[in-house]
């Protein structure tokens, strides 16, 4: 079974966003659609997430984006270094599905953490 994101692995604070956001040890990978936010932890992963009513006017297509989003990061973050992370969602994205969505963010990832063989 593949463990779960809690309350406690997800960003609440306004400081911990803006510490994220504007800090010179985050790594920034931007692209058409998405921003990641990439700052380093000691252990554990946290996930912040940022939909604006610009890209989804409607709220169900916001919440479903979010939805993906936290799903996502529930099965593929915990292979990378622990970190936080926030996801800046930009444009909306032609397909709000899970296989699209996770090509997409692994190719980010991938950015970031090139695979060493």
């Amino acid at each position: 079974m593949v463990p779960r994101f809690s309350i406690l692995d997800s960003l609440k604070n306004a400081g911990d966003y803006r510490r994220i956001l504007q800090g010179s040890d985050t790594l920034r990978i931007r692209s058409t659609y998405i921003e990641l936010f990439l700052h380093p932890r000691l252990e554990g992963h946290r996930l912040g997430l940022i939909v604006s009513k610009r890209c989804y006017p409607r709220a169900v297509d916001r919440n479903r984006a979010k939805r993906l989003l936290r799903e996502y990061a529930r099965l593929h973050l915990r292979a990378y270094p622990a970190m936080d992370m926030v996801v800046r969602v930009k444009r909306p994205m032609e397909s709000l599905a899970l296989p699209a969505l996770s090509t997409y963010l692994d190719a980010l990832l991938l950015k970031a953490y090139p695979v060493r063989s």
